[in-house]
């Protein structure tokens, strides 16, 4: 009787495992060509030169206290990108801290569609790219700080940009805040 049971349940496993291999296959299919719809249909307006690309420059540390507010904006602008595979809301804004730093402050209302490999990202209008760091957050306030020599009339747009999926998931152009 031992012996059957093992040869019944040799034999359900191989059916189980037959019978899940074309839906393991769609799914795999199905993933591939949503992923590949994302990184079709970013816009055109919104690709980054990457040769151009600063690396990494170092965002604020989570806990560091910057104690400018939104009242002391210098620079704002708002990401608003509700159609397409990917949503992104919010505001991107620019204080400075005690020290007179220059921080990119994403709203306590910024949203985005979680990515792979998310970062924040300042663009000027030739095109030119310096990535400030990794997404810290799909939600919520974060704070990066931006090089001591930022020149915001130059650098004027935030981008949120999935490095590996070659995708932008939004922007928001910086205007000056009167």
């Amino acid at each position: 009787m031992g012996e059957s049971n093992k040869r019944l349940s040799g034999r359900m496993t191989q059916s189980l495992l037959s019978s899940r291999i074309p839906l393991l296959a769609l799914f795999a299919t199905a993933i591939v060509v949503v992923v590949a719809a994302i990184a079709s249909t970013g816009s055109p307006d919104l690709t980054l030169n990457t040769s151009a690309s600063t690396e990494a420059l170092l965002a604020v540390e989570p806990g560091q206290e910057v104690t400018a507010s939104l009242d002391d904006a210098l620079f704002a602008g708002d990401f608003n990108r509700k159609d397409g595979p990917a949503s992104i809301t919010g505001e991107a804004v620019v204080v400075t801290d005690a020290s007179g730093d220059l921080i990119l402050r994403l709203s306590e209302n910024f949203r985005i569609d979680r990515g792979r490999a998310q970062v924040v990202v300042l663009r000027s209008a030739e095109g030119e790219t310096v990535t400030l760091g990794a997404l810290q957050s799909v939600g919520g306030e974060q704070d990066y700080q931006l090089p001591a020599d930022t020149d915001l009339t130059v650098w004027d747009e935030v981008v949120i940009w999935d490095d590996e999926l070659n995708f932008a998931y939004g922007n928001a152009f910086l205007e000056v805040v009167e």
